[in-house]
């Protein structure tokens, strides 16, 4: 395919995936993790955002410098304020066809964005206002300028330097990106045996590399190893059984495409050895089991760590080799190619609302409704929440949580709590109580101990939380 004629495909493509993108971008409210999003990005400096992100997260602030910065400009707007992963969603399309198209031919990166672009899974993520997809847009990014430096005539400078950088805003972006860094160490010693020349200086190069992103990272050190310490209390037991329920919500939860999908990335992969792209393709191999694996080892022999939002980054990876049994697929029939696309994308119902993230469905938008057209202070189970709250409250109506704390480790209530919630509530002859449906237990409590100190009570309908309007209090 010409080079004029492929460009004007991509630039289809990625506005297509746009549309597909902003389509439903506000369907639903802002969800507790966007608010820590928000909380997190706010402050007077980039320093407030640093010491925020220290005390009470568990991933590096890169992405919160992003918001930080946004808000700053625009101030806080909804849309906005879920454009910008959105536009990391898209140029994720792009890298992942320049990889493509650098490593085998422009069809095969044509047609590895087109199935990403429709991806349920990716542009969910896309539009939840959270680092992942920044972390998989820099894990391509660092394998395409690993890539173009290992395959440059020369030292590849300009090439190294963007890896570098790519790697550096990586590990200020997810925990996980440590992952992204062992994989592409891999890749890089099975690339450089079929680099194109300079061997040793490329090797030297590699190795000074990964010096520079780990220096560049020490300041964060101290902070990451303070967050892993912090007990891990949503974290699921993992095992070898869940991989497959990993790669099925990669499909979109359709069994056909997920064994379809392997089929065609096994013809992909042995159509590349007779092509003489074995380690191009072997390369993708080994990112995605080195992806997967890494973290799953890690998790089996120590403690869970794995989350599918947390290895979103190897979706890009896992289309990729898709992408190329479908090129196979092509040089023998076109028809039957463009069939198999538009199954998958039939399949895939991309313009509907996408299933992910699972956590979406707490409509904290139409609480704040509720409350301004009829007002009375909030009383929530966690500063977190507070946090979506006041995204859309802006301070016009008393909001305050209880425990005091986000401390992870001091998470839950008991009843020597008591004294200090209804010190709490004191003074008001009404209010709302709001408990998310993911934290009944042993929150549960404070709904006891309103009930006890007011005359009556009815709980409100607000979708994905359990919402108590008490009035006669003491």
């Amino acid at each position: 395919m010409k080079k004029g004629l492929a460009l004007t495909f991509l630039v289809a493509i990625l506005v297509f995936g746009a549309f597909l993108r902003l389509n439903h971008l506000n369907d639903e409210s802002l969800w507790l993790d966007e608010g820590i999003t928000y909380y997190n990005s706010t402050g007077e400096s980039y320093a407030d955002v640093w010491d925020k992100t220290a005390e009470l997260d568990q991933s590096p602030p890169g992405y919160y410098f992003v918001m930080h910065t946004y808000l700053e400009i625009f101030g806080e707007n909804e849309f906005g304020f879920r454009l910008i992963p959105l536009i990391f969603g898209v140029l994720s399309v792009l890298f992942l066809y320049l990889l493509m198209a650098s490593m085998f031919d422009r069809e095969t990166g044509l047609v590895a964005a087109f199935l990403l672009v429709a991806n349920p899974f990716h542009i969910g993520f896309s539009t939840e206002s959270r680092m992942y997809v920044l972390l998989g847009l820099f894990a391509l990014m660092g394998f395409y300028f690993l890539y173009k430096a290992l395959k440059s005539e020369g030292a590849g400078w300009i090439y190294w330097l963007l890896f570098i950088l790519s790697c550096i805003f990586g590990m200020y972006t997810h925990n996980f990106f440590a992952f992204v860094l062992l994989g592409l160490a891999f890749v890089f010693l099975l690339l450089i045996w079929d680099s194109a020349g300079k061997r040793l200086a490329k090797l030297f190069l590699g190795i000074g590399s990964a010096v520079l992103v780990i220096v560049c990272y020490l300041p964060w050190l101290p902070n990451f190893l303070k967050q892993m310490e912090v007990e891990r209390y949503w974290m699921a037991p993992n095992s070898v059984s869940n991989l497959k329920e990993y790669f099925l919500d990669f499909s979109n939860g359709n069994s056909y495409i997920l064994f379809g999908f392997l089929a065609l990335a096994v013809i992909g992969v042995i159509w590349a050895m007779f092509r003489k792209s074995v380690f191009a393709s072997l390369s993708l191999v080994l990112f995605l089991i080195i992806g997967i694996g890494a973290p799953l080892t890690y998790s089996l022999a120590f403690e869970p760590i794995m989350k599918i939002r947390y290895v979103v980054f190897l979706v890009p990876f896992w289309i990729g080799l898709v992408a190329l049994g479908l090129n196979v697929v092509r040089k023998f029939s076109l028809i039957v190619q463009t069939a198999i696309v538009v199954l998958v994308i039939y399949t895939w119902i991309p313009w509907q609302a996408s299933a992910f993230p699972v956590e979406y469905g707490e409509d904290y938008r139409g609480l704040t409704e509720i409350v301004l057209d009829n007002p009375a202070p909030v009383v929530v189970h966690s500063p977190s929440i507070a946090h979506v709250i006041n995204f859309y409250n802006s301070g016009r109506f008393d909001l305050m949580p209880f425990p005091f704390s986000d401390d992870l480790t001091e998470y839950n209530i008991g009843e020597n709590d008591k004294s200090k919630y209804l010190d709490l509530i004191h003074g008001f002859n009404s209010f709302y109580l709001v408990i998310t449906h993911s934290h009944e237990n042993p929150h549960g409590l404070l709904y006891v101990w309103s009930d006890e100190y007011c005359d009556s009570g009815y709980e409100v309908s607000v979708e994905g939380m359990r919402v108590h309007y008490f009035e006669g209090c003491e």
